[in-house]
């Protein structure tokens, strides 16, 4: 039986967590589900792609956490406008060396936890990249010439928003990145945002 809310109304808490609203009528008028997941999001800094760059920015996975990425974006420049063969590749062990800038995510709600995932943006490639899951997302977009007012695609890849699953990370071992297929783009500049929920 549902019935309004009321203020002198008792709460219990089942053992999954959920919370129950009893009224001092006897009525349930709804139940609350517990947050299990927190969301966080970043931008990078500036990107600037080393020469026949590979992975130029990475999200790892939690040492805490099942990590769930719902969405990454891409945007960039180049000297002179073309198109530039981008992969989002999954990895199951992570990089190593190159030079990195290393930050973390920011909650979508300050009462969150503290963000567990690391972000890596690469000037210099990995010296050795991480053992591949295979490719998620692959494809060729046009990026606009620096000096020119030529809008360039805004990339975005969205996970989980429909029936397919998020792209999930367990563990800090695995990590997503964003690769240029070790192409060299002259004057390349990008930055990538993210969303992501850690449960």
């Amino acid at each position: 039986m549902v019935g309004p809310l009321d203020p002198s109304a008792t709460l219990l808490v089942g053992q999954t967590g959920n919370v129950a609203q009893i009224n001092s009528d006897g009525t349930v008028p709804h139940i609350i589900k517990p947050v299990t997941s927190y969301t966080y999001y970043s931008g990078s800094l500036t990107i600037t792609a080393a020469t026949a760059a590979t992975d130029i920015w990475t999200i790892a996975g939690s040492a805490t956490k099942t990590v769930r990425v719902l969405k990454i974006e891409l945007t960039g420049t180049q000297t002179t406008a073309g198109q530039v063969t981008v992969i989002l590749q999954k990895r199951l062990s992570a990089n190593t060396g190159g030079t990195t800038t290393t930050y973390l995510g920011n909650p979508m709600d300050t009462n969150n936890p503290p963000c567990t995932v690391t972000l890596t943006q690469y000037s210099a490639n990995p010296a050795s990249l991480g053992a591949s899951g295979g490719a998620i997302r692959t494809g060729q977009f046009f990026f606009p010439g620096a000096a020119t007012a030529t809008p360039g695609q805004y990339i975005q890849w969205q996970f989980g928003n429909t029936s397919d699953q998020a792209a999930v990370l367990r563990g800090t071992s695995q990590l997503i990145a964003v690769n240029l297929n070790a192409v060299t783009v002259a004057g390349g500049t990008f930055f990538v945002n993210a969303v992501w929920t850690e449960e």
